[in-house]
C-alpha cells in the first residue's frame, strides 16, 4: 500500500535539496517566460519600476514591479504575442511590441530607460525569438505555420513532425505509429528506444502507460507549436530519452480558424511492385476534412476554441492466398491416406474449416493449384474532435479547459471467414489548468489530467474462431491461416488520472520552481494466449505419416501440433506515483545563468485488483534525479572574438548533466514469451506434438487434447515460468551536453552540440534456471523427481570426448561429419551429443526461464548540428545533421523484428554490439520558399501570377545494422543457443547490403561457416555487423494562395508529393546462412512507401 508517512518524508528531502541545489532552466510545458533587466541609460539597475505585460490576442494583463536587482520575470504566460511596457517616476515610458512567447522559451527582454526630460516615449518593435541563452537543453520546434505548411500525409499524426530534428531515429521494424502492437505509436531520439519517451498534450500527460508510448494524436491544424527536448530541467520525468510537447491553439479577441480538405487517390500512385512487376494495383481513396474555429464568448475574457477532423479510407488491397484445391474441397476425397481418421467428429471439423473457403477459391491456374487472387475491400474511418476554453475572470487568474475525443475503425472484408482482426479503438484527454498570481514574483499553476484509452482488437467472425496454420512446403503466394493472431481478441481499458502543481517565485536573482505531479494508473485489460486453440502445422509428417502438406493433413484428420491457454486473461492493473522536483536558474551575471535542480520519483508496485496474480516486486522509492545546465554568452565589444562572437546574446555557450528514469510499461509482463499471468498455478499452456499419447491425439480433431480439463493448482512437471527480478528497478540513462549557438545573418541561427548518454539497467528479458557448466568439479544433479532416478545427487562431468560421446550412430544419435563413429559415454558423463541439459539444471522443476530485468545497458555519442532560419525573405527553413553512434546489449525489451534478437542470453560482453537503431549518418532538411513576385496583391496579377508557395524535406540516412545467423548451437552448455555463424572474412564487416542485384555479392555465403560443437573458443561474428540499405526520400509541396477581400481571408490549394522521386528502400536480405537464398533482398524495406500524391484545399481566416 502506500505509504504516506514515508511519501512525506521523501517530499520534504525532495524539497530541501531541491533549495539547497537548487535542473535545468526554468521549464513551461505548456506556456513560456518573459524575463529582463530594466536599467537606466548609465546602467544602473532601476527598481521598482512598473512593468505591464499584456497579450495583444487576448488582452490579458499581468501587472509586475522590478525587484531590488532591477529584474523582472512573469512565468506562466500562454503562448502568443505580448506588449511589454515600463514606466517609472523620471523616466520615459518604453514598450517593446510584437514579442512571441513560444512553448518552454525564456525570452530575455531588457529595457535601458532615458531621464523623462530628454526623450519622449519610445516603442521598440521585437524581432523573432532569439537563440537560447538561458539554459542547456537542446531542443527541436516546429510553429503553427511550419507545422502546416510541412508536407505531411496525415493530418492527425504530429510525431512525423519530429523526422526533421537532430537525435531522431526511425525504427526500422515496424515504422513510427502502429497503436495495436507492441511497437506502439513510438518516436525515439539519441539512442533510447521506442519507449523511452514521454507525451504531453497541454501539459497533461499524453503517455500510454501499458506501452510506455504517444496516446493520442491530435489535428495538425489544432497545434500552436510542437516540440521534442531531450535533455529537459527537473519539471520533466518519466521519460530518458525525450519529452515530446504539443501545445494547442486557443480562442482570441478575432475570429479565426480554417476549413480543409486533403484528398489522395490511389490513381495518382506509383505501385509498388518492385518486386512484382505487373501486380495489379490496389485501390484506395482517402479523404481528410475538418475545421477549427477560434472565437470570443467575451471580449478579453472567456475566449472558445472547437475543431472538427474526419477521414475517409476506403479501398481493397491485393489478396493473395494459397487455398485449398478442388479436390481436397470434395469430401469424397478425405481420408484417402489414413482411412482410420474417418470419424464423424472429424468430418464435421474439416467441412468447418472448408466453408471458411467459400470465397476463395483457386483462380490462377496458371500460378498454380490452389492460388486464389483477389481484392480485399477495406474501410478505415477516423474522427477527432476538440474542445477548448479560456477565461480570464481577473488579472490575477486564468482557467483553461481542453477536451478531445479521438476514434479509429479498422474493418475489412473476411474473405477467408475467420482470419481477419478487426480494430475498434477510442481516446480521451480532459486537461485543466489553472493559474494563479500570487504577487509580483510569486505564480503558482495546478493542473488535471484525464486520459481515457479503449483498444478493441476482436476476430471478425468472433473471438471463438479456431486458429489453424497450414504447411506447405512449396508455397505460391501467401499461406492460409484462420483465426488471426494468438494473442487476439485484446480488449483494454486504460484509465490515467494526474493532478500537478507547480510553483514559482523569484528572490533576487533566482528563479525558484518547485512542483509535484501525482498520477493514478488504471489498466483493464483483455488479452488472450490460445485459448481458442491453435492447430499448428510446421512440417509435413503428423502422426508418424508423411501427409506431405497441413492441407492434406487436414483432410485426413490429423494435427501434428495443438496448443491452448488457459488462465487469467483478464487482469486489473493498478500503479500510483508521485514525482517532487524544485529547480532554481541562477543568473549569477547578466550574460551567465547557472541551472540547478533536483527531481525525485516514487512508482508503487504493480497491483492486480483482484488478486489474480501477484507481480512480486516492490515499490521504487530511490529514483533521485539530480539535474545541472549553464547557459554563458559571451560578449565582446571589438576585435577577432567579437567578430566571432559578437555580444551578449549572439553567441550562447552552454552545457548539462542529468539522471532521468524511465518507466516499467506495463505490457512488458505480457508479452509473447514472457506472460507473467500465464504462470502456473493459476494458469496452463498445453503445447502437445508428434505422436498419440494419453495426453494428446492428433487424430480427433475436435479435442486434442484428449478431454483434457485444467484445474489450477501447482504443477509437477518440468515447465517454464516468466520470473520478475523482485529487485527490478525503473531503468534510467545519465544524459550529458554541450553546446555552442551563434545568431546569423538572414535572421537565421546556428547550433553545434557534443551530446551523449548512457542507459543503464534497461529492460530485458534475461534467462534463469540455465544448466551449469563445472569442467573442474562437475556439476551436481538436483534431488528432484523430474530428473531421472540414477542422476539425482550424483555429480556428473564432461566427457573426456566432449564432441562426441555418446554417438550411437541410431536414429537419435546419428553419425555426422566430426563424429563418424560410436563413442561410448558414461553414465555420469555429458557431451554436446548427450548434453543433459535438464539435469545440469538448479532446480528440477523448471526448463529456462524468461525473467524481467534491468539486464541491459546502452551507451550514445554524438554530434548534431542545426542551421534554422527564421521567416524572412520569405524563406524559413531547418537543416539537421547528426552523426553518431548507438551501442547496446539489447535494442529493445519486446520484440524488434527481423534483423537482431530481443534475446542475447546473459553475456553481455557477448551482446554488445551497435544498436538496432544506430544511424551514423542523418540529414534532413526542411524549407518554405514562397516566390515574391506580386505578393499581397489582390488584382488580377496578384491573383494570377502571385502567391505561389514551394516546401520540401529532404531525408538522407544511412541504414541501419543488423545481423546475420545460422543454425542454433549451444556452444558452452549454459542452454542458451548461440545463433551467429563463425567469421571466415573480415573485409566483409560493415558491408551496406542495399540492392537486390548486389546484395549476394555484398554478403558472399563463402564469409561465413555454421557453427560447431568445436567452436567454443572461436571468434563468433557480433550483432548488427552489416548495414541495410538507407533512406534518400524527397517529399515536395507546392501551393497557390488566393486572397480573399476580407482582411486575413484566404484559399490555398496545394499539392503534395511523398517520395517524390519514388526511390525505392529495400528491405532485409535473407539473414540466416542456412537458407539457400542467404543474401537474397526479395522485399522493399517497411519504411517504404512509393510515391503517392496528395491535394488538398483549405480555407483560412
Amino acid at each position: 500500500m502506500f505509504d504516506l508517512t514515508a511519501h512525506r518524508r521523501l517530499l520534504f528531502l525532495a524539497l530541501v535539496f531541491a533549495l539547497l541545489f537548487a535542473p535545468s532552466t526554468f521549464a513551461q510545458t505548456v506556456t513560456g517566460t518573459i524575463q529582463g533587466a530594466v536599467t537606466d541609460s548609465r546602467g544602473a539597475v532601476v527598481p521598482g519600476a512598473d512593468v505591464v505585460i499584456r497579450n495583444v490576442e487576448t488582452g490579458q494583463e499581468r501587472n509586475l514591479k522590478t525587484g531590488g536587482e532591477g529584474t523582472y520575470v512573469a512565468p506562466f504566460l500562454p503562448l502568443g504575442k505580448y506588449t511589454v511596457t515600463v514606466t517609472t517616476a523620471g523616466f520615459n515610458k518604453v514598450a517593446q511590441e510584437n514579442i512571441e512567447v513560444t512553448l518552454n522559451q525564456t525570452r530575455v527582454i531588457n529595457f535601458t530607460l532615458q531621464p523623462s526630460s530628454l526623450t519622449e516615449a519610445v516603442v521598440v518593435t521585437s524581432d523573432a525569438a532569439p537563440i537560447n541563452t538561458t539554459n542547456a537543453e537542446l531542443k527541436g520546434t516546429l510553429n503553427a505555420q511550419e507545422i502546416i505548411d510541412k508536407p505531411t500525409f496525415n493530418q492527425g499524426n504530429f510525431l512525423t513532425l519530429a523526422e526533421t530534428f537532430t537525435g531522431f531515429q526511425e525504427n526500422p521494424t515496424s515504422g513510427q505509429n502502429n497503436p495495436t502492437a507492441s511497437s506502439g505509436s513510438s518516436i525515439n531520439f539519441n539512442g533510447t528506444g521506442t519507449r523511452g519517451a514521454t507525451f504531453q498534450i497541454n501539459g497533461v500527460n499524453n503517455d500510454d502507460s501499458s506501452e510506455n508510448q504517444n496516446r493520442q494524436g491530435a489535428s495538425l491544424s489544432t497545434i500552436k507549436e510542437f516540440q521534442v527536448i531531450t535533455n529537459p530541467s527537473a519539471e520533466f520525468g518519466r521519460g530518458y530519452g525525450a519529452v515530446v510537447l504539443v501545445q494547442t491553439q486557443s480562442g482570441t479577441n478575432n475570429i479565426h480558424g480554417d476549413a480543409y480538405i486533403y484528398h489522395n487517390d490511389s490513381a495518382l500512385n506509383a505501385t509498388n511492385n518492385v518486386f512484382n512487376p505487373g501486380a495489379k494495383k490496389g485501390v484506395a481513396r482517402r479523404n481528410q476534412f475538418g475545421f477549427t474555429s477560434g472565437f470570443p464568448i467575451f471580449k478579453d475574457r472567456l475566449f472558445n476554441f472547437m475543431s472538427l477532423d474526419h477521414v475517409e479510407n476506403t479501398g481493397a488491397n491485393n489478396f493473395n492466398r494459397d487455398v485449398f484445391t478442388a479436390f481436397e474441397r470434395n469430401p469424397a476425397n478425405w481420408f484417402k491416406t489414413t482411412p482410420a481418421n474417418d470419424t464423424p467428429s472429424n468430418r464435421a471439423f474439416i467441412q468447418s474449416v472448408i466453408d471458411r473457403f467459400a470465397n476463395a477459391v483457386p483462380n490462377d491456374p496458371a500460378a498454380g493449384p490452389r492460388v486464389f487472387r483477389g481484392q480485399q475491400g477495406f474501410d478505415f474511418p477516423a474522427r477527432d474532435y476538440s474542445e477548448r476554453m479560456d477565461w480570464n475572470p481577473w488579472e490575477k487568474d486564468t482557467f483553461s479547459a481542453r477536451w478531445q475525443y479521438t476514434r479509429q475503425r479498422f474493418v475489412a472484408d473476411d474473405i477467408i471467414i475467420g482470419e481477419r482482426a478487426d480494430q475498434n479503438h477510442k481516446q480521451q484527454n480532459l486537461g485543466l489548468t489553472w493559474t494563479h498570481l500570487y504577487s509580483a514574483n510569486s505564480v503558482g499553476e495546478f493542473r488535471y489530467g484525464l486520459g481515457l484509452r479503449t483498444t478493441l482488437v476482436n476476430i471478425a467472425a468472433g473471438n471463438d474462431t479456431p486458429i489453424l496454420r497450414f504447411f506447405n512446403p512449396t508455397p505460391i503466394t501467401t499461406q492460409s491461416s484462420i483465426g488471426s493472431a494468438g494473442n487476439f481478441p485484446i480488449q483494454r481499458y486504460q484509465t490515467d488520472n494526474q493532478f500537478v502543481y507547480n510553483f514559482w517565485t523569484l528572490q533576487g536573482t533566482h528563479y525558484f520552481k518547485m512542483g509535484t505531479d501525482i498520477r493514478r494508473q488504471r489498466l483493464d485489460d483483455l488479452a488472450d494466449n490460445f485459448s481458442r486453440g491453435f492447430y499448428s502445422s510446421t512440417v509435413a509428417t503428423c502422426n508418424g505419416v508423411n501427409y506431405g502438406n497441413g492441407f492434406n493433413q487436414l483432410i485426413n484428420g490429423c494435427t501434428p501440433n495443438f496448443q491452448k491457454g488457459y488462465g487469467p486473461f483478464f487482469l486489473e492493473n493498478r500503479i500510483r506515483e508521485a514525482n517532487f522536483y524544485g529547480l532554481d536558474d541562477w543568473k549569477i551575471r547578466p550574460n551567465l545563468t547557472l541551472n540547478l535542480g533536483l527531481r525525485y520519483e516514487y512508482i508503487s508496485a504493480p497491483e492486480e485488483a483482484a488478486d489474480r496474480i501477484n507481480y512480486g516486486i516492490q515499490a521504487d522509492k530511490d529514483n533521485w534525479e539530480p539535474r545541472v545546465g549553464f547557459a554563458w554568452s559571451p560578449s565582446f565589444e571589438s576585435g577577432f572574438m567579437h567578430r566571432l562572437v559578437g555580444t551578449v546574446g549572439d553567441t550562447s555557450i552552454r552545457g548539462g548533466y542529468g539522471i532521468y528514469h524511465g518507466r516499467i510499461f506495463q505490457s512488458v509482463f505480457s508479452q509473447g514469451g514472457a506472460t507473467v499471468r500465464f504462470n502456473p498455478p493459476n494458469a496452463f499452456f498445453y503445447n502437445q506434438s508428434g505422436v498419440a499419447t494419453s495426453s494428446f491425439n492428433p487424430v480427433n480433431l475436435a479435442d486434442p487434447t484428449n478431454g483434457f480439463v485444467f484445474v489450477p493448482g501447482p504443477q509437477t512437471a518440468r515447465h517454464t515460468i516468466t520470473e520478475i527480478d523482485p529487485g527490478l528497478e525503473m531503468p534510467y540513462t545519465q544524459q550529458w551536453n554541450l553546446t555552442i549557438e551563434r545568431q546569423m545573418p538572414f535572421a537565421s541561427a546556428f547550433r553545434i552540440s557534443y551530446t551523449g548518454n548512457r542507459g543503464i539497467g534497461l529492460l530485458k528479458y534475461a534467462l534463469d534456471n540455465l544448466p551449469v557448466h563445472d569442467p573442474v568439479n562437475g556439476v551436481r544433479v538436483a534431488d528432484h523427481p523430474n530428473n531421472p532416478a540414477n542422476l539425482r545427487g550424483q555429480i556428473i562431468r564432461p566427457a573426456a570426448d566432449i564432441h562426441c560421446a555418446g554417438t550411437a550412430g541410431t536414429t537419435a544419435i546419428p553419425f555426422t561429419d566430426l563424429c563418424r563413429v560410436v563413442v561410448p559415454i558414461g553414465a555420469f558423463e555429458y557431451s554436446f551429443r548427450v548434453p543433459r541439459t535438464n539435469e545440469r539444471r538448479p532446480n528440477g522443476l523448471y526448463g529456462t526461464n524468461v525473467a524481467v530485468a534491468n539486464a541491459a545497458w546502452s551507451y550514445y555519442h554524438a554530434m548534431q548540428a542545426e542551421w534554422t532560419k527564421r521567416l524572412s525573405r520569405n524563406l524559413n527553413f531547418q537543416a539537421a545533421y547528426t552523426w553518431s553512434k548507438a551501442i547496446d546489449t539489447t535494442s529493445e525489451a519486446t520484440f524488434v523484428g527481423a534483423g537482431d534478437s530481443n534475446q542475447n542470453g546473459n553475456s553481455a560482453r557477448d551482446a554488445r554490439s551497435l544498436s538496432r537503431f544506430h544511424t551514423p549518418h542523418r540529414f534532413t532538411f526542411y524549407g518554405t520558399y514562397r516566390l515574391p513576385f506580386f505578393m499581397g496583391e489582390k488584382g488580377f496579377m496578384g491573383q494570377a501570377f502571385g502567391g505561389w508557395q514551394f516546401s520540401a524535406v529532404l531525408k538522407l540516412a544511412r541504414g541501419t545494422p543488423f545481423t546475420v545467423t545460422t543454425s542454433a548451437l549451444d556452444l558452452n552448455f549454459d542452454g542458451f543457443s548461440e545463433s551467429r555463424p563463425v567469421l571466415l572474412d573480415p573485409t566483409v564487416l560493415g558491408r551496406t547490403v542495399a540492392h537486390p542485384l548486389t546484395s549476394r555479392i555484398s554478403l558472399p555465403a563463402s564469409a561465413f561457416r555454421p557453427l560447431s560443437s568445436t567452436d567454443q573458443n572461436s571468434v563468433l561474428l557480433g550483432r548488427n555487423t552489416f548495414f541495410l540499405d538507407g533512406t534518400r526520400t524527397i517529399d515536395f509541396g507546392i501551393a497557390k494562395i488566393f486572397s480573399m477581400p476580407w482582411e486575413g481571408h484566404k484559399i490555398t490549394l496545394r499539392a503534395d508529393m511523398f517520395n517524390a522521386l519514388n526511390h525505392v528502400q529495400y528491405g532485409f536480405p535473407s539473414a540466416s546462412i542456412a537458407n539457400t537464398n542467404f543474401g537474397a533482398i526479395t522485399s522493399a524495406a517497411t519504411l517504404y512507401s512509393p510515391r503517392s500524391v496528395q491535394v488538398s484545399l483549405r480555407y483560412q481566416y
